[in-house]
């Protein structure tokens, strides 16, 4: 039987790690996250290797599921991964604080492609 824990709202990570595993949690906003994380008196956290998948906006929607998979640290996409958006673009390379943030390669939808530096997000 798969373990689904439910667990609330994000917050700073704290010191202290309690505990540390992998596992399957199901947020309140049905997004689902798959992988690594880390337990404080704060909560938990995703942290290390992961997959985290955002619900379809609507059932009916020809639009495909977000997701990321990779690197977490402390509760943000911080290392290396692949973002897949719901328009069908893909970003695949450094992530730092959420954001495209180093060496990465993003392939639009319409078969066009930005290999390079990212800053903030920004090409």
């Amino acid at each position: 039987m798969e373990n689904v824990n439910k667990i609330g709202n994000e917050a700073d990570v704290g010191k202290i790690v309690l505990n540390s595993g992998f596992d399957k949690f199901e947020f309140r906003n049905k997004i689902v996250y798959i992988g690594a994380y880390i337990e404080t008196s704060l909560g938990r956290f995703r942290h290390g290797k992961g997959k985290i998948i955002h619900p379809k906006p609507d059932i009916n929607s020809i639009k495909q599921q977000e997701s990321y998979e990779g690197d977490w640290v402390e509760d943000k996409m911080q290392g290396f991964g692949i973002y897949y958006y719901a328009n069908g673009d893909i970003y695949e390379g450094e992530f730092y604080d959420n954001k495209h943030h180093g060496f990465g390669r993003y392939f639009f939808a319409d078969g066009t492609k930005y290999v390079g530096e990212w800053k903030n997000h920004l090409m």
